[in-house]
């Protein structure tokens, strides 16, 4: 019976660490200086509305085709795979990053706030979703 419980632990306290190390696998990370290839009109990304009051990018992107956003303690570069009103699709050799808007309002001239989900991917498959909220403008 000892035997048995020892070996359960065992099994308990491995599953726990491949499963912990699992979901680590795909960490995206907040950042705070704007990449320096961003130069006029850009989309910043939060995740709420307290890291946008505190300029905590989860994504930028700059109007054209790069998108930039810090997964795994490194900053990726992203580029425009596939663009509509209501979805982007950004990509580089390692994810694939889908935008998915479900709301828009435009405040000003040239600017806009945006509501949706970012969902990432990486060669792996696994994957990782979450809301976010946005503004866009120069």
């Amino acid at each position: 019976m000892k035997r048995f419980k020892i070996l359960f632990i065992l099994f308990a306290v491995s599953f726990m660490a491949f499963a912990q190390s699992k979901s680590d696998s795909l960490k995206v990370e907040t950042f705070t200086e704007y990449p320096s290839e961003i130069d006029g009109g850009s989309c910043d990304f939060y995740i709420n509305q307290n890291d946008m009051n505190n300029n905590r990018l989860i994504m930028v992107n700059d109007f054209g085709q790069n998108a930039y956003m810090k997964i795994n303690g490194k900053m990726e570069t992203l580029l425009l795979t596939s663009y509509s009103e209501k979805q982007m699709e950004y990509a580089n050799s390692s994810f694939h990053v889908t935008i998915i808007v479900s709301s828009k309002e435009t405040e000003q001239y040239e600017s806009a706030t945006l509501k949706g989900t970012i969902r990432i991917k990486n060669t792996k498959g696994e994957t990782k979703s979450f809301s976010f909220i946005g503004q866009c403008g120069c």
